[in-house]
């Protein structure tokens, strides 16, 4: 389980409370909170950046010397950077023993852990960062909400809810899967046959895992990966519950 980002002095407010007590949601476990949580100093990170990308663009001009590209798309991703930091600004994430509370301003949500219907999780890797996307659909009125690196320790927010979401949903998956249910994860299929995308089936009998091989989906017996048709782990939903029925199917129920 991983640990929830959270320190003694968490201040959470009147509102938050009630909505979890109204949820039933439990005790408070972890707080987390935007990088820049003033929209100004976002505004003006990016401002800055490109007046000063502007200066230095000119001064070669002016003075002759060799235009770099990188100098005309600073300011387009310092804009684009503005753009999808300053929702995150108002955000909050409470996480409670039974689920989150999604506090955006004076929009307050609360989430369960087993209200969860589906939850999407992205990691593109670049040269210095891996820059993590996770999206959460909540079931009954399918309202999604979004969690990228904006926020401070995003992976551990992201870690908690797949957790939490694979404790939630096998109490209803597997008994489902042992009576004989097709379990549908977006294109891959599990049933009483094996794994299937719709165009190639698997049998148990040739899966030892689910595994993420640089964002694609793979199967792994004995060390060696399968050959299958290749499929983003960001476009399967409850992954990390796919990943946890296929342990159950292989190596059985743990104690």
């Amino acid at each position: 389980m991983a640990q929830a980002y959270a320190t003694p002095d968490m201040q959470v407010p009147p509102e938050v409370y009630n909505q979890a007590a109204n949820y039933q949601l439990g005790e408070l476990t972890g707080l987390y909170k935007p990088r820049f949580a003033n929209a100004l100093m976002i505004v003006g990170i990016a401002l800055g950046v490109t007046i000063l990308d502007i200066i230095v663009f000119l001064a070669i001009l002016i003075y002759g010397g060799y235009i770099f590209y990188i100098l005309i798309v600073i300011p387009i991703v310092a804009l684009i950077w503005m753009f999808s930091a300053l929702p995150y600004a108002n955000l909050r994430v409470y996480t409670f023993a039974q689920g989150l509370v999604h506090a955006r301003g004076q929009a307050i949500d609360a989430v369960r852990w087993d209200q969860i219907e589906a939850v999407w999780a992205k990691a593109t890797r670049s040269r210095n960062s891996i820059q993590y996307i996770y999206t959460v659909r909540r079931g009954g009125d399918g309202k999604t909400f979004t969690y990228r690196n904006h926020l401070q320790q995003v992976r551990n927010l992201g870690a908690t809810i797949q957790q939490r979401l694979v404790q939630a949903q096998m109490p209803r998956v597997i008994p489902a899967y042992n009576a004989g249910q097709n379990i549908a994860f977006g294109a891959v299929n599990v049933n009483m046959q094996g794994l299937n995308n719709g165009k190639e089936m698997v049998p148990w009998s040739e899966v030892g895992s689910i595994v993420n091989r640089e964002g694609t989906l793979n199967i792994e017996k004995d060390g060696r990966l399968l050959p299958w048709k290749a499929i983003k782990v960001a476009n399967v939903p409850n992954f990390a519950v796919l990943q946890a029925l296929v342990q159950y199917v292989v190596k059985g129920p743990r104690d």
